[in-house]
């Protein structure tokens, strides 16, 4: 399974105080079976000189304007040619997992999901979650691996400008087309202040 691509999505918008520290911490992994692609709203600061800066590292990017990072993430699964989905806040940090990650990303009708450290809380949010867990709180989209299958049959419902992912989430697991399985990994850390909702 070491051979998977697995593709990371990142929206941006003036996320130029952030964005290099995460995509550093994708150049260090381990597993380098990797598409990083940059879906930018046509920021205004420096966002884009540093993309540009890594743009021998990075497959794809694009900027422009959208209509919010729910819409961002599509564009951003519609160019990508991963066999899993994997989307980052540009503020966020990816912990060098994904050589762990691969090795268990076995079917292609499953969810993988683990958990993140929350730095302004000093504490790591995830577990395993079922039904009543999930009614109650999201599981955290910076943990998820989706087969790239989820998105052939759903998409994020951009009237949410916020929490269109854990909408997605709540309907994969009632249809049941999908099985969500918990790995016990951290996975990223996750930067709570809100700069990737791109509330513009």
């Amino acid at each position: 399974m070491n051979d998977q691509i697995i593709s990371i999505i990142i929206p941006t918008f003036n996320s130029g105080i952030f964005i290099q520290r995460l995509l550093d911490s994708i150049k260090s992994q381990k597993y380098k079976n990797i598409e990083t692609i940059v879906v930018d709203g046509g920021s205004k600061d420096n966002t884009v000189e540093i993309i540009r800066k890594n743009s021998q590292f990075i497959k794809t990017w694009i900027s422009e304007p959208d209509n919010g990072i729910y819409h961002a993430m599509k564009k951003g699964v519609s160019i990508s040619h991963g066999e899993w989905i994997y989307f980052i806040g540009a503020d966020d940090i990816l912990v060098n997992c994904l050589d762990k990650v691969a090795r268990l990303l076995r079917s292609r009708k499953t969810i993988y999901y683990g958990d993140v450290y929350l730095p302004q809380k000093n504490k790591v949010y995830g577990g395993s979650f079922d039904w009543h867990t999930l009614i109650s709180k999201n599981i955290n989209h910076q943990s998820i691996f989706y087969p790239r299958e989820v998105f052939d049959q759903y998409e994020f419902n951009q009237k949410y400008r916020v929490l269109a992912d854990y909408d997605l989430n709540i309907r994969i697991w009632g249809e049941r087309n999908f099985y969500f399985q918990y790995m016990p990994l951290l996975i990223a850390i996750h930067n709570e202040q809100g700069i990737s909702n791109r509330d513009k």
